[in-house]
């Protein structure tokens, strides 16, 4: 080919892109708009509309574009159009054209509005579109070759929506950014893929998860659609199970998981068989932790039939559900639902339930995750449960229960308000539970749209009871307990909001041993009465006594459950007998020192390293405390109480008042047991204490006469090494009509009517360091140290002579001194 003829193609070339893509933008073929309005009108069976200018592109393929594009529905569904679309763009096949032919291979809708309409007679307006659809004799979509009859195009759209009415009823709910491709397969059967993800236009939705249809139906051969024979399967994934109750109900019912679903139908609308399965990972409450979620997946099957059939061989419904068969595992057992139900409402229904092997604390995890505001719905009928036996192995416990009946009553006018119509509630007839007692105990249970209750009425052994609780979860730790108690109360489970489960009532406790971590022996109980609401526990009338010492207790506590702020704290008012230090100490303390009980305080509450799961530790409380004697060596109090509260290993003492050394005490005290190193500080008042008294605590008779004063300490560690080298503080005495027997002035005891003075305490040893003492001969000024050893360092001055006591607590040495002149004199002893 010469250059001449080369530049003519590359020129004609040119010319056939420029006008493929300049005119036909500015070709119109509106002559056409009638006729191809009719041809779509005709061929859909509904009246088509779009406008009269109709566009035409030919790359990257010849293309019809209509624009505004309106199908109608049959006014039988109402005045609202079946779909608008903003283009429709019609792709041309090319080889039809060689052969004088129109075919559209592919027919694009951007942004459909979709309406499915379900009108009173129970039919949809996409019904018999698609009957007619199917009727029109047309090839498969894939054929490579042109046939008699037209292949059918792909159909597709873009971002669409659909929208549901029931009647003249647009409903909430819908599909968003929904693409469809519908197809023609095969001879007989189109293919039909949508994808879109489920919106309620009310509401902000998200994380509602993507639902897929994937499926064919077959050519209607003159049956009614009804009779099409269809195949389809349904995904939804990814969705969020707080989302999908705001989805179905209009508001988040404050669950939470992961939810994937999976169905397949088959056969046809008037007879179809259905298999799902359901899969929820993480279920829990939104005020719930991951770390306490639940999950749980269950398979169905079932049969379904819009014409009816027997649910029995007495009763028979339409719209029936029958074979259905659902089975999900549980954490080692299984539950399984079977039965039919009719979906006309107040229709019959036939439910069995079955459970093997189920943990009864399942019911409460559930119910704790799962409870919510709603109400329930009203039903009616009666049922029985056959074998019933609740088995707790690692309780060691088996409950046998046998046949229960249960029933639909109206709900009692005293659980629903006045204005409120009688809702019914399930109730279980009564049934003895065995739990040790001369007599089964009695129980009750009744479910209302307002609460669970379950009454218990009788005597039972308490390991019994605390394992008949842990069994269903309301009780989660372990208790060593025994003893016999008298019951007749409820445990009441609202459904609104997210209360939590709760007892009411009273029980009578009686010879109970009580067993607790870092108690090292057990708490008799001989006798308590038990108050239980909403709100708490309140013990009445306690008495018991600690085995193996002679701690004896009386009085009462209050173990709330609800509060108005912050988290809530026991109550007590407690009065004990004899409490002896070393006592205790053997008790605790299994390497027990004579004079190290302040060990104990570690066995009681941890520190210094330890870790201790005391209950002690975990106490929040406060209230009252009285001792009648509190033994330490040989300090003996008497008629000691104080107001304690005591939380996370801290305790605090205010207003302490006892008599000691024939004195008294008044003031507060905190002990800290939180950190590694137990803590003390504490300041008060003493009066009226006896030199005497105190002498006799070291062994000795060192003086006479009244002390008073002022102190504030504080102290830590865990021996009493650690507590004299940390001991830090100051003291203001009043030491009244005294006398020192070891120390003599003149020849004779020193005495005296006062000695005031202060004193610092550090380093091991008391600082006095200001001093005046009124003796027989004289104002005397003091100053001096005494150590935690019992050495002396004082000095006593007087208006001609010093006195410097030295030595030993119990053989001081003596010098005298006069003033400007030193003599020596014997050490006196």
């Amino acid at each position: 080919m010469s250059g001449r003829w080369r530049r003519r193609w590359v020129l004609a070339l040119l010319l056939v892109l420029a006008a493929a893509l300049f005119l036909p933008p500015v070709i119109t073929l509106k002559r056409f708009h009638k006729d191809l309005q009719t041809s779509l009108s005709r061929a859909l069976g509904r009246n088509v509309s779009f406008r009269e200018n109709i566009g035409f592109r030919l790359l990257p393929q010849p293309a019809f574009v209509l624009e505004n594009f309106v199908l109608s529905d049959d006014p039988a569904f109402g005045p609202e159009p079946m779909l608008r679309a903003e283009t429709v763009t019609a792709r041309l096949r090319l080889s039809s054209l060689w052969r004088g032919r129109l075919e559209i291979a592919r027919l694009t809708f951007d942004y459909p509005s979709w309406n499915l309409v379900r009108n009173e007679a129970g039919r949809w307006n996409l019904e018999s579109l698609l009957q007619r659809t199917s009727q029109v004799p047309t090839a498969p979509t894939a054929a490579s070759r042109a046939q008699a009859a037209p292949r059918f195009p792909y159909i597709e759209t873009d971002n669409g929506r659909i929208n549901v009415k029931l009647g003249a009823e647009k409903l909430a709910h819908g599909l968003a950014d929904t693409d469809i491709a519908l197809w023609q397969g095969s001879e007989d059967a189109w293919n039909l893929r949508l994808e879109g993800t489920p919106v309620r236009t009310d509401a902000y939705m998200t994380d509602t998860g993507t639902v897929r249809i994937e499926g064919s139906f077959t050519r209607s051969k003159g049956e009614p659609i009804e009779q099409t024979p269809f195949d389809y399967r349904l995904e939804w994934e990814k969705a969020q199970l707080g989302q999908i109750t705001a989805l179905l109900s209009g508001r988040d019912r404050g669950w939470r998981g992961d939810v994937d679903l999976t169905a397949h139908a088959q056969g046809t609308l008037d007879q179809m068989r259905l298999e799902s399965r359901l899969n929820v990972r993480d279920f829990r409450r939104y005020d719930i932790s991951s770390r306490d979620a639940l999950g749980f997946a269950a398979e169905c099957t079932a049969n379904f039939s819009k014409r009816g059939g027997a649910i029995s061989p007495e009763v028979s419904a339409p719209l029936l559900l029958s074979a259905l068969d659902c089975k999900s595992p549980v954490r080692g057992g299984e539950v399984a639902l079977r039965g039919a139900w009719s979906f006309v409402p107040g229709g019959p229904y036939q439910i069995n339930l079955f459970a093997a092997e189920i943990p009864a604390d399942l019911l409460a995890d559930l119910y704790r995750h799962a409870k919510n505001r709603e109400r329930r719905r009203r039903a009616g009928g009666s049922g029985r449960i056959t074998g019933l036996q609740l088995s707790a192995p690692s309780q060691k416990t088996d409950f046998l229960i046998g046949d229960l009946t249960f029933g639909f009553t109206p709900t009692p006018a005293h659980q629903r308000k006045a204005d409120e119509t009688a809702p019914l509630a399930l109730t279980i007839s009564p049934f003895p539970l065995p739990l040790g007692g001369a007599k089964p105990v009695i129980i009750a249970p009744t479910v209302t749209a307002q609460s669970a209750t379950v009454r218990m009425k009788g005597t039972g052994e308490i390991k019994s009871l605390l394992a008949a609780a842990k069994t269903f979860g309301l009780v989660q730790r372990d208790y060593e307990v025994g003893g016999i108690a008298q019951l007749d109360l409820a445990v009441v489970a609202p459904f609104t909001g997210f209360a939590a489960p709760h007892f009411e009532g009273e029980a009578q406790l009686s010879s109970v041993t009580f067993e607790a971590a870092g108690i090292p022996a057990p708490l008799v109980i001989r006798a308590a009465g038990i108050q239980m609401d909403a709100n708490g526990v309140y013990v009445e009338k306690l008495s018991g006594q600690l085995t193996g010492t002679h701690v004896q207790f009386d009085g009462r506590l209050g173990l709330p459950i609800r509060c108005s702020a912050g988290p809530c704290a026991d109550s007590f008012d407690l009065r004990l007998t004899d409490v002896d230090f070393d006592e205790l100490n053997r008790l605790f303390n299994p390497a027990f020192r004579t004079g190290d009980w302040m060990s104990l305080p570690r066995r009681l509450f941890g520190g210094d390293g330890e870790t201790n799961d005391s209950l002690l530790r975990r106490i929040n409380a406060r209230g009252k405390l009285t001792v009648n004697r509190l033994i330490m060596r040989s300090l003996i109090a008497t008629g000691a109480s104080a107001n304690v509260a005591i939380s996370g290993g801290q305790l605090r003492f205010t207003d302490v008042r006892g008599e000691a050394l024939a004195g008294k005490h008044v003031g507060e005290w905190t002990a800290d047991f939180s950190g590694d190193t137990p803590a003390y500080s504490g300041s008060g008042e003493f009066s009226g204490a006896q030199a005497a008294s105190l002498a006799a605590l070291t062994k000795e008779n060192w003086g006479t006469g009244t002390i008073s004063g002022r102190y504030r300490l504080t102290l830590n560690g865990t021996s009493a090494a650690a507590l004299r080298q940390s001991a830090a503080g100051r003291i203001d005495f009043t030491w009244k009509n005294g006398l020192l027997r070891r120390v003599l002035w003149e020849g004779a005891p020193l005495g005296f009517t006062d000695w005031t003075g202060k004193a610092a305490v550090e380093s091991e040893k008391v600082t006095l360091t200001s001093g005046t003492m009124h003796a027989s001969g004289g104002k005397l000024e003091t100053s001096g140290i005494i150590t935690f050893d019992r050495e002396l360092d004082l000095l006593l001055s007087g208006p001609a002579s010093d006195l410097h006591v030295s030595g030993a607590f119990e053989r001081p040495a003596l010098k005298f001194a006069t003033r400007n002149t030193e003599e020596a004199s014997s050490t006196r002893k």
